[in-house]
């Protein structure tokens, strides 16, 4: 698919912004939680500190995540119900104006908007951003000031989810990304299995930290 297309942009505004109308009463019935963004901006503050235990993160980069999950302004007042890995490989289609499916709803849950907005806002140019965010919003999603700026960021913050992912696993092919030269991820060896923007901008993230010895 290609993520500049204008119809493509459009069909994949209309799907995220139904997907954020699932009401919560529903979603707090399934057993799911359901919080707020204050106490989701308090587990991701937990998860860097749980990080930043194991891992030894670049001082300029954890002064810029310290930052944001501070700043009140940017943030969304409230949460919706998220796929939470939505970015492009994740999109079945038949046609670039067609969505048939989505796939691996494992992180489905509660949670910040942000999280299904920032694969396009990250990886599509302005103008078919632009259009995604007025079909979300035709579509009943809702936008808010510092959306993009918001959105970069938490873009910025997915090495933290590697780490995280890196401790869960305990495998030491996760923990080798966080060694990995910086030169070797462009250097045409093998990458993760998945050969999407987003696995990439991960690895390229994640030389910004390392494990900390013992």
């Amino acid at each position: 698919m290609d993520v500049a297309s204008q119809p493509f942009a459009q069909a994949y505004g209309h799907l995220v912004g139904q997907l954020h109308q699932v009401p919560r009463e529903e979603v707090a019935a399934a057993g799911l939680p359901t919080p707020t963004i204050a106490e989701v901006r308090d587990a991701r503050a937990a998860d860097l500190a749980r990080v930043a235990e194991a891992f030894t993160i670049d001082p300029a980069l954890r002064e810029r995540w310290d930052a944001w999950l501070a700043d009140d302004t940017g943030w969304p007042e409230r949460t919706v119900f998220t796929h939470g890995e939505l970015y492009h490989a994740h999109l079945l289609v038949s046609d670039e104006a067609t969505i048939t499916g989505v796939l691996d709803w494992t992180t489905a849950g509660i949670g910040d908007p942000g999280k299904d907005l920032m694969f396009q806002a990250g990886f599509a140019p302005p103008e078919a951003f632009s259009t995604f965010l007025a079909a979300y919003a035709e579509a009943g999603g809702q936008t808010w000031p510092g959306l993009a700026a918001h959105c970069a960021e938490l873009l910025a913050f997915g090495p933290v989810d590697y780490g995280l992912f890196a401790l869960h696993t305990g495998e030491e092919e996760h923990r080798a990304v966080s060694s990995t030269p910086p030169d070797a991820l462009h250097a045409g060896r093998p990458r993760s299995r998945s050969s999407s923007a987003p696995s990439r901008a991960l690895r390229r993230g994640m030389r910004l930290i390392t494990f900390s010895p013992g």
